[in-house]
């Protein structure tokens, strides 16, 4: 198979060019540090060439996690490309991740803090899957747009089992945040547009849910 070509310009043109501001993306979490959200159902991204919503739906999904310290979010596994053309799933099986059987996960002492935080944040639910895979930092990336909602999949334990949730990216007064200060996350991609990031942002996540 061959490499991934270099599609940077192509991004570029389509679009734009990020706002200059300090961004924040935080240390890439390790097995001890990433905590999971769910499946990574879509996501919704504001060009910065013109400011057009784009409203990219994951086939395969990749997963949805964030950082137990920073709580800055990050996508693990992949599964699509994006050009000058705009967001293609490629279908098919999950890229990037490994699924491994629930119950071995369970009794693995490196998960012990992922399955104990994961029961406090749902309501003393057990988690139904388990995936393995790696999350790292391109040598650079190119910022796409700013992220106006995430939907992911979760069950809250409130009698719909596992459901989609979006999440828009809003000004909901964080402690420290003011209408005026409120950012929301980029979306970034490295050069060959097949991976995913955000930077930055006023969000947080408190008790497993995602705020601002």
């Amino acid at each position: 198979m061959s490499a991934p070509r270099d599609v940077s310009a192509a991004l570029q043109r389509r679009y734009g060019a990020a706002p200059r501001r300090s961004v924040v993306m935080g240390e890439v979490p390790t097995g001890a540090t990433v905590r999971p959200m769910g499946p990574f159902v879509e996501l919704a991204v504001r060009r910065f060439r013109d400011g057009v919503l784009e409203t990219w739906r994951f086939d395969p999904m990749p997963r949805l996690c964030f950082h137990a310290q920073s709580k800055r979010l990050w996508c693990l596994g992949a599964g699509f490309r994006i050009d000058g053309l705009g967001f293609h799933p490629r279908g098919g099986a999950p890229h990037g991740l490994k699924v491994v059987p629930v119950e071995r996960a369970r009794r693995a002492p490196t998960m012990k803090g992922q399955l104990r935080e994961f029961r406090r944040t749902h309501n003393g639910l057990d988690p139904v899957e388990a995936v393995d895979g790696v999350l790292d930092l391109p040598r650079a990336m190119i910022a796409l747009g700013a992220m106006e909602h995430a939907v992911y999949k979760t069950d809250r334990n409130d009698g719909d089992g596992r459901s989609e949730w979006i999440h828009p990216f809003e000004h909901e007064g964080l402690p420290g945040v003011t209408a005026q200060t409120h950012t929301q996350p980029m979306i970034c991609t490295d050069a060959t547009g097949t991976g995913l990031w955000f930077a930055g942002g006023t969000y947080s996540v408190i008790d497993g849910w995602l705020a601002g």
